[in-house]
């Protein structure tokens, strides 16, 4: 009968008859190495800064058999100790460098984590799956040093700082109605003000005209009589007239709720929120000169627009190639997924062409100037439809739409050409919106 393994330390079980002259190697191999090792064996476990796999060998040394077994190694990341289904336990000690821990675990499982530089007594659970904490419970502990609070300790050795509890050193919240010594009035220290040497010091509060004290609080009443209009700085207009109608209007940087405006000049406002749809914006004041590029860009449009204008003032290409107009979120342009068609008429007939790549703008054959105006307007789940009208020289028409739904909030606009190489040599180009 040939020779047979335990189950969980793998120790060679001899068959009956087996290993004749042998019989006194095998037994010293099973007690003096295999058993030594699963009872008191300490391995050292190069972990190389990879995961790592340690095995029980049936009849033969090996790391995992080891009662303690201390990781060692320079870690640039978290790693593995990879352990077989063999129930038994395990002294786990990270003893690595760079401050990374190390999940003993079955291959395929979780495991347990151990952080660096920690200690921990492990097991195989009794399903043998995967490794689990040996213990869960301590009737008693006595420690060398303080628990520290990040612990959940107090870091002290005497029983309470004050009394009636322990109070941790560093911003303490109490509860309850704690107390404090009060001191005389007229101190002025940092230490802790009671209410009793609040009322000392303050007394009862006379009129206004008799207050020698700042920040005097002021509830209920009114205040009339005031010499003359309380200033800005303190809260007031300084003014005695309202500016525009129905309400006092500031003059720099107001916050306005549904104000009505009577012919406002605004000079460089900042708008929050949502502004009303009658207010239009211009990207640049003047337009943007497209000679010698081959696209142009406006970004950093806000999230709450509606409606979109591109306007086109004696536009050129070097080549004549079509026009598109592409929309993009913050993740760039959009460059796909258009449905787009523009048609230009003349006194020949009408040429119709489409895009997928932007909103196409059809550009008649030959030396064209292009006058007018693309329309883009927001439908809701990030979704935009077109129209454009424009005259080419003095007798074509260009019109069309189009729709895209973009994968993100819109927050720029790209005037190119269908190649994205034909250079635009002369016009300008802007972008109102609102």
């Amino acid at each position: 009968m040939s020779s047979t393994y335990s189950t969980n330390l793998a120790i060679e079980l001899m068959g009956a008859g087996e290993q004749a002259g042998n019989w006194g190697s095998t037994t010293n191999t099973n007690l003096g190495t295999l058993i030594e090792q699963a009872i008191s064996g300490v391995v050292t476990q190069a972990m190389a800064d990879a995961d790592q796999t340690i095995t029980i060998p049936s009849g033969a040394t090996g790391v995992a058999r080891n009662m303690f077994i201390e990781c060692t190694g320079a870690l640039t990341a978290a790693r593995n100790l990879i352990v077989p289904t063999n129930k038994k336990l395990y002294f786990i000690s990270n003893a690595t460098t760079g401050g990374f821990a190390i999940t003993v675990k079955v291959s395929g499982q979780t495991g347990v984590s151990v952080p660096a530089a920690a200690k921990i007594v492990l097991v195989m659970n009794s399903a043998g799956t995967d490794i689990v904490v040996a213990t869960n419970y301590m009737a008693a502990l006595t420690l060398g040093t303080p628990l520290a609070v990040a612990q959940g300790g107090t870091g002290s050795t005497t029983a309470s700082t004050g009394t009636g509890g322990v109070v941790l050193a560093v911003s303490p919240t109490l509860t309850g109605t704690p107390l404090a010594p009060t001191a005389a009035p007229g101190t002025n220290t940092t230490q802790i003000a009671t209410t009793a040497f609040v009322t000392a010091s303050t007394g009862t509060l006379g009129t206004m005209s008799t207050q020698n004290a700042n920040n005097v609080a002021i509830t209920g009443g009114t205040i009339t009589g005031l010499s003359s209009p309380l200033p800005l700085a303190s809260g007031g207009t300084g003014g005695t007239t309202s500016t525009g109608s129905g309400a006092i209007v500031l003059a720099s940087s107001a916050t306005l709720a549904s104000p009505t405006l009577n012919s406002p000049t605004l000079n460089s406002p900042t708008f929050g929120g949502t502004p009303g749809s009658s207010l239009i914006f211009k990207m640049s004041a003047g337009g943007v000169s497209a000679s010698g590029s081959t696209s142009v860009d406006f970004t950093s449009m806000p999230s709450w627009i509606n409606i979109i204008t591109v306007t086109f003032r004696n536009i050129s290409t070097v080549s004549n190639d079509n026009i598109l107009v592409q929309l993009g979120t913050s993740s760039g342009v959009t460059t796909s997924g258009y449905v787009s068609t523009s048609i230009d008429f003349d006194g020949s007939g009408a040429v119709t062409t489409s895009s997928t790549s932007g909103f196409v703008f059809k550009v008649n054959p030959g030396s064209n100037i292009i006058n007018g105006t693309m329309i883009i307007a927001y439908t809701g789940s990030n979704a935009w439809v077109n129209n454009h009208t424009a005259s080419i020289n003095t007798n074509i028409m260009s019109v069309g739409g189009g729709t895209i739904a973009l994968g993100g909030t819109l927050d720029r606009v790209r005037i190119t050409t269908v190649s994205g190489t034909d250079a635009f040599d002369a016009g300008t180009l802007n972008v109102l919106y609102q």
